[in-house]
């Protein structure tokens, strides 16, 4: 074994590293760091708390107590300026909407006269009087300047300070009776007040009239023309009615009534059907029919109840006057009664309540049914402290 002398043990010693000083350094923050973030993470979960609370929402969703029932009632309605006070035995107000349409149709003429034929046309019958209307048989005379007659073939009655279309047939075959616009007097009012009172003017030219024979159109000719015009002119109306119906308001099918007018014209070597339709829709408000057919079901009584579905009740219009100032309708079929809450009230109820209380609120309500709330968003289970935040849902059965 080799010995060591001194200058190897020196030099190993020389040649071995210092081993690094480790040094521990423990770090403090300082204190008003610490409060700095203690204090943003207060201030973050206060506004995300307020914010929870501005933005938070609820659905109350509710089912009323309601019931199907079969109904058949008979109604008055009245048109009046001051309809909606009339005592309520009176009945109920309605208003009107009147709409014009007219269409014609070429027609071949396949019929045959030999002697002739009598000048034809529409006139305005007026009525003066303020108070009385007046009614006129068939055949009344209505004589034109130069004192040519003509006569209606249907009776009529003319409205008290008003007027009725009619048409009217010359007393003659020829074409001396064919005429323009002119105004005509009732030689049978002679020597009375009606004389100055009741007359007629043409609505339109009165034409037609010819001697000899000569090919006509048949009875049989026009009933076909009619038969094609007027399911285009009722179609036309009751659609263009229906678009024009005021928001609040109910206008049945059967609610429109249709009243047509005919003239006949020859132009050249054809002839012409001119129909024209006048339309009037009878408007009822949706919330006094509702009333009324609550009234007559469960009698007199302050009942907060509605009918549901009143718009797609039966309705068949039985009557109505000369002027449209009073009809008379049925209403049926099935009803659906609905027991309404005071949403405000129960509102406030939920409002003040606990939220782990809400279920005895609902208890305090007899009419409601079944009952559930939706908060938004989820996890915030507080009614709202803003009403406008809560939304009441009813659910009706079908």
């Amino acid at each position: 074994m080799a010995k060591q002398i001194i200058s190897d043990i020196i030099k190993k010693k020389v040649e071995e590293k210092p081993q690094a000083l480790q040094l521990k350094i423990k770090t403090k923050l300082p204190r008003l760091k610490i409060l700095s973030g203690v204090f943003i993470a207060i201030v973050f979960v206060f506004s995300f708390f307020l914010l929870t609370i501005f933005f938070s929402s609820a659905v109350v969703k509710i089912t009323p107590r309601q019931e199907s029932v079969n109904v058949s009632f008979n109604f008055d309605a009245f048109r009046d300026s001051s309809a909606s006070n009339l005592p309520a035995q009176a009945g109920l107000p309605f208003e009107t909407m009147q709409l014009e349409y007219e269409q014609s149709k070429e027609i071949e003429a396949t019929g045959f006269i030999a002697d002739g034929q009598k000048a034809s046309g529409i006139i305005a019958v007026y009525n003066a009087y303020s108070s009385k209307s007046q009614k006129l048989v068939s055949q009344t005379r209505f004589e034109a300047p130069g004192g040519k007659i003509y006569r209606i073939h249907e009776a009529i009655t003319v409205p008290a300070n008003g007027s009725v279309e009619a048409k009217v047939f010359a007393d003659k075959s020829g074409p001396e009776y064919n005429i323009g616009f002119i105004d005509f007097t009732i030689p049978g009012f002679k020597g009375t007040q009606n004389y100055e009172k009741i007359y007629g003017r043409s609505k339109t030219e009165i034409t037609g009239g010819f001697s000899g024979g000569t090919t006509i159109v048949s009875d049989d000719d026009i009933r076909k023309a009619k038969d094609i015009l007027e399911p285009a002119i009722e179609n036309y109306l009751k659609e263009n009615i229906a678009k024009q119906k005021p928001e609040g308001f109910l206008l049945y099918p059967n609610a429109i009534k249709i009243n047509f007018s005919d003239n006949l014209v020859k132009a050249e070597n054809k002839f012409i059907l001119q129909k024209k339709g006048m339309g009037t829709g009878f408007l009822i408000k949706k919330t006094d029919i509702s009333k009324e057919v609550v009234k007559r079901y469960f009698g007199e009584g302050n009942f907060n109840i509605r009918a549901e579905g009143i718009e797609n009740a039966e309705f068949k219009l039985t009557d109505n006057n000369e002027n449209n100032t009073k009809i008379s309708f049925n209403l049926g079929g099935k009803i659906k009664f609905v027991w309404e809450v005071d949403r405000n009230l129960l509102f406030d109820d939920l409002i003040v309540a606990e939220k782990n209380n809400y279920e005895d609120v609902f208890k305090k309500y007899p009419d409601i049914r079944e009952a559930e709330i939706v908060f938004k968003p989820f996890w915030w289970h507080k009614v709202p402290k803003n009403k406008e935040n809560i939304h009441l849902e009813e659910i009706i059965k079908e």
